[in-house]
């Protein structure tokens, strides 16, 4: 669980981040779960965007997508889902 004030930077460094992974209409598909889980050990932080077709209740939908890619959810603006991992290997944010 990340605090407050790790959440605050962390969403300001997202802000800044103009890459975007996107979720289709297929939905939560394999290559898109492993896409995303390679995308947080090399980043520990990224943006992804959940087509408007994909899913009615986005909240339930960042549930299952933070639980099954074990990250935090930092932030949910509209269809826009900012979650963050540590990489336990090598600290790449350095917070």
């Amino acid at each position: 669980m990340i605090d407050n004030a790790t959440k605050r930077k962390l969403k300001g460094l997202a802000s800044l981040d103009k890459t975007n992974y996107q979720i289709g209409k297929q939905g939560l598909t394999q290559a898109s779960l492993a896409m995303l889980d390679n995308a947080l050990t090399a980043r520990e932080l990224i943006k992804v965007t959940v087509n408007k077709s994909v899913h009615d209740d986005i909240m339930q939908y960042m549930l299952d997508l933070s639980s099954k890619l074990h990250a935090e959810i930092v932030e949910k603006k509209g269809f826009t889902i900012v979650l963050y991992r540590k990489n336990p290997k090598k600290d790449i944010l350095k917070l």
